[in-house]
């Protein structure tokens, strides 16, 4: 009996150590920094921003090669059906000395970036854009989230970046739309009901609905107007956004409602 006791206090000890090593650790994720690419003279210029790209067609909209002479000048090679890109892209600058990595980890299901920004004390008389591109392998795929490294062991407010190259800490979250970091709290619609203020969007011409990432829809969706309809709908897969007044909207999920759109009060 004392022997039984004893295996299954053995047994309980090793599953609490196993749950509490599970939900305490981090694990440092493997990653290849990118050479010879150029940020695109028409990529817009921004604040230091992170960017999550898992195609060519995004990946080939913000990055050029810049092959140099010799077997190592050749850009590093980005395989997208096996890879991703985690990039930190800075602003033109004469004071950036460039961005570098300090980790990446996996933690709880999101992948933990930390960064720090390299500051020259003398302004150059030339400017540039700094940037760095991660290829990590795609079993990692996961939300991504930056945080500069500590200044003087202290952290620093603002720093911190989503994959949208948003800085949540500021309330601001990515709007395809509007193509930019907006502050939801500002859009003119919100929705009541099971996507309780989850954010409304239409595009100037009304022909596309954007709802923003919430509790439900873990990202951004964007649904189109359904042409020659007598009520102005818009639909995405089993989404259905119908307009019922002048500012009321039902959203339906496979003919069953949840959410009511209004302007905000």
């Amino acid at each position: 009996m004392r022997n039984l006791i004893n295996k299954i206090t053995i047994i309980g000890f090793s599953i609490f150590s196993l749950i509490t090593f599970a939900c305490s650790s981090s694990d440092e994720v493997p990653y290849t920094l990118a050479k010879n690419y150029f940020v695109k003279n028409n990529y817009p210029d921004r604040n230091l921003h992170m960017l999550k790209i898992t195609n060519d067609e995004k990946f080939n909209s913000v990055f050029g090669t810049a092959p140099v002479m010799g077997e190592k000048g050749k850009p590093t090679e980005i395989d997208f059906s096996k890879n991703f890109v985690i990039a930190l892209i800075d602003d033109t600058s004469n004071v950036s000395a460039g961005v570098s990595v300090k980790s990446l980890v996996m933690e709880n299901g999101t992948l933990r970036l930390t960064y720090d920004l390299e500051r020259k004390n003398n302004p150059d008389t030339a400017y540039f854009r700094h940037f760095t591109i991660l290829i990590v392998d795609k079993k990692y795929e996961s939300p991504v989230y930056a945080n500069i490294a500590p200044q003087n062991g202290y952290p620093l407010t603002g720093g911190d970046l989503d994959d949208s190259g948003c800085k949540p800490s500021t309330g601001y979250s990515w709007s395809i739309l509007e193509n930019d970091c907006i502050q939801p709290w500002d859009t003119k619609y919100v929705f009541e009901g099971e996507i309780n203020n989850a954010p409304l969007i239409f595009s100037k011409d009304h022909n596309q609905a954007e709802i923003m990432r919430n509790a439900k829809f873990p990202d951004n969706l964007i649904l189109t107007k359904k042409p020659k309809s007598k009520v102005n709908t818009w639909i995405k897969g089993d989404l259905m956004l119908i307009q019922i007044k002048k500012d009321s909207f039902v959203l339906k999920e496979k003919n069953r409602a949840i959410g009511i759109g209004k302007p905000r009060k």
